[in-house]
């Protein structure tokens, strides 16, 4: 009993601490929920290495980003509302105007 209660208290607060830290790659985080998020404006690179992509467009669309490894890549017919779970760095280019990073 006492080794189960133990167990709770310490690795209970674990998950929402790394929600609530910033995104370090290679760090392998605990849990892939954003904790913040901006309105992506093409061609700027972001604050820090994104977590995931949202399409908030009414429609599909086509979206090239650079990864943090320095691939670029075009992910093509992105449905609206549809998060990509991605580390990118920028979006370079993209057919639609209204997308979101998460970090």
């Amino acid at each position: 009993m006492k080794g189960l209660v133990l167990a709770l208290l310490l690795f209970a607060p674990l998950p929402a601490w790394a929600q609530s830290q910033a995104f370090q790659p290679g760090a392998g985080p605990v849990s892939n929920q954003a904790w913040n998020a901006a309105a992506i404006v093409v061609a700027t690179p972001f604050a820090q290495v994104s977590r995931a992509i949202y399409n908030g467009n009414a429609s599909a669309c086509n979206i090239t980003v650079t990864m943090n490894g320095g691939t670029s890549v075009q992910f093509q017919n992105v449905g609206a509302g549809q998060i990509l779970p991605i580390q990118a760095t920028v979006v370079s280019a993209s057919s639609c105007s209204n997308l979101l990073v998460l970090y």
